[in-house]
């Protein structure tokens, strides 16, 4: 009787945890969060003490949950609330709200110093989040913070309160913090200070940034300055190989690299992730020089990237500010920096561009270009082309890969490299991969009926197509409008795409292996993938890059390289397809390696679709 007892008690006290915990992160739901937070403020405060009340909303956990499923998004909130309670342990009262809100009151602190070093704290947990299979870099938080005894003591009041700071952070921006002040019932706010720190370096941020330098060119009319905007380049790699702790470690070393190069009146702030802005005074072209080259080999230097093995490289765009163009306030001028830096990130290397106006007409004519090419979309002027493949093995045609044009009414046929990479970078590549999906599903609607051989169809898909969001339904949606069995297509990814932000590329193409599309990587050796990067991916078919062809064949080193990609994809079931074959030399040689796929101008040129039965039929 004592142990059913027992038992019964044992029960109902699991069941008061559980009523009392939030079933999905583990620590407090709202209702207990009140309750202790309110019994703590009534009973258990420390003498001279104060309490910081923390709101915390993420931001971007809907695109994650678009992008990567449901589950992903309650890894995150998981994996916040596990780093939350780990960090804070006892020092905090920690409990969910609701979807992407936190609260926290920070226990028994003793000045406003202490609450920024503990906020700071909980902003880069939400910051430095590391999840497999889960691309958490565009995720960031907003922190409103009310101050007990001050603005209240009790949740009721501390809660209003820390709300009005969070939507008031906001306004500044991602990863920015607030703490209430009575000003902020008004519709002119006071500006409270630590929503002009960057909560990583603790300099000024962009906002303050523009500010000071407004005021700063105002104060001195007749001085000049320059205005640089840089990044580093593939820094990402730090954070992916080493973790983001150790990514803000060297952010904050390059941070004091550059700071420590400026005097009182000139000024540095970290605009995002990993660019800066800087501010400086202009003496003459010999000082700007020295100057830059003193801080590039300085972050060139830093011991720790030695150690790392990585060698930093800077994309840095700048303008010189006088009297001729001062005049046009803090934000054009800035506009003209990006525009530098935007020209600079092209160049290989560490690179360095100043602003002048033939960068403004060359955006200019880039526009119009793209103006263009949106009306070419409307009038169906881009046509879709097709390559055969050859299978050198079964001796005959097997594939072929879709290719675009655009059939311009002045110029003519304007080849893929003229307007492909204008379309990449001003976001409506997308756009272009679906028109051509679109018209190759038509076509293959019409010749499975007439064609029960039909080849298959390798469609290429940019990096940017596939990381939108909703990216596999619109793909599902244009396909099964049309009845196309999914194993006539195939998905043609370059090979830069799996670098870049492998873990979401990754986790999009086995969604696609999952519905019955084939996946091709494009371009492979152009890049920096190893056979052993290989293993890992959802590849299918295997493009070799023809420019790594055409020198391997007079190329003993390059040759030995095909013949053991060759060897290694078969090994592990992985189809090649050898690109650029124009001559019989070069067939002859993929011949005696195992290379079962051939295309290029050898077997045929590009052709419009409707052309390519025909082309086959008579091929001898």
């Amino acid at each position: 009787y004592a142990h059913n007892i027992t038992v019964q008690k044992n029960l109902e006290l699991k069941l008061l945890n559980q009523a009392e915990i939030d079933e999905m992160t583990g620590i407090y739901n709202k209702t207990t969060l009140k309750t202790k937070i309110n019994y703590f403020l009534k009973n258990e405060l420390i003498c001279n003490s104060i309490q910081a009340f923390c709101l915390l909303n993420l931001n971007c956990l809907k695109l994650i949950n678009d992008t990567f499923g449901h589950d992903a998004g309650d890894k995150v909130l998981k994996y916040i609330a596990g780093k939350l309670k780990k960090t804070l342990h006892s020092q905090a009262i920690i409990g969910r709200i609701c979807g992407d809100e936190f609260a926290i009151l920070i226990k028994n602190l003793k000045n406003n110093e202490s609450i920024n070093s503990k906020v700071n704290t909980v902003c880069n947990i939400c910051k430095n989040i590391n999840i497999t299979g889960v691309d958490t870099s565009e995720l960031s938080c907003n922190i409103g913070i009310a101050i007990s005894p001050t603005h209240g003591t009790s949740f009721e009041n501390l809660y209003k309160k820390a709300e009005k700071a969070l939507y008031y952070a906001k306004n500044f921006g991602r990863n920015k913090i607030s703490i209430y002040n009575s000003s902020m019932n008004n519709t002119n706010n006071n500006l409270n200070p630590m929503v002009f720190l960057d909560s990583l370096t603790g300099t000024i941020n962009f906002d303050k940034f523009r500010e000071d330098a407004s005021i700063e060119m105002e104060r001195n009319p007749n001085q000049s300055f320059v205005l640089y905007y840089a990044d580093i380049k593939q820094f990402r790699y730090i954070n992916d190989c080493y973790g983001y702790e150790t990514g803000d470690y060297i952010l904050k070393k390059i941070s004091k690299i550059i700071l420590d190069e400026l005097n009182e009146r000139e000024l540095f702030s970290r605009i995002v992730s990993n660019t800066f802005i800087v501010l400086t005074i202009h003496l003459n072209k010999n000082n700007l020089d020295n100057r830059l080259s003193q801080v590039l080999n300085n972050i060139r230097n830093i011991h720790e990237l030695q150690t790392l093995e990585y060698t930093p490289e800077v994309s840095l765009g700048y303008v010189i500010i006088n009297s001729q163009n001062k005049y046009l306030g803090i934000n054009r001028l800035i506009d003209q920096a990006m525009l530098a830096h935007k020209n600079a990130k092209k160049i290989e290397g560490t690179s360095v561009i100043q602003y002048s106006e033939l960068l403004e007409e060359k955006e200019r004519t880039k526009y119009k270009v793209i103006r263009e090419i949106k009306d070419a979309i409307v009038k169906k002027e881009i046509c879709t082309f097709v390559q055969p493949q050859y299978d050198v093995i079964k001796q005959k045609f097997t594939g072929m890969e879709a290719l675009v044009r655009w059939h311009h009414p002045e110029k003519g046929l304007i080849p893929p490299n003229d307007f492909i990479p204008i379309c990449e970078e001003h976001g409506i590549i997308s756009e272009i991969d679906f028109y051509v999906l679109e018209q190759i599903c038509v076509y293959l609607q019409e010749k499975i009926i007439t064609n029960p051989n039909i080849l298959t169809v390798a469609i290429n898909q940019s990096r940017k197509t596939i990381h939108k969001p909703n990216y596999i339904n619109r793909v599902l949606e244009t396909v099964d409008k049309y009845k196309i069995p999914h194993h006539l297509i195939e998905f043609e990814v370059t090979e830069s795409a799996y670098i870049t932000n492998n873990a979401k590329t990754v986790f999009i193409l086995n969604q696609l292996k999952d519905h019955g599309f084939s996946i091709s990587m494009d371009d492979f050796g152009s890049g920096y993938s190893s056979l052993n990067f290989l293993k890992d991916m959802p590849v299918d078919v295997l493009k070799i890059d023809r420019l790594f062809l055409k020198a391997g064949i007079n190329d003993f080193k390059l040759r030995a390289i095909i013949k053991s990609i060759v060897t290694m994809a078969h090994e592990i079931d992985i189809t090649l397809v050898c690109e650029g074959v124009e001559t019989e030399e070069q067939l002859k040689f993929l011949e005696e390696i195992g290379c079962e796929v051939a295309q290029g101008y050898y077997f045929a040129k590009p052709m419009p679709v409707a052309d390519v039965e025909h082309f086959i039929k008579t091929f001898k």
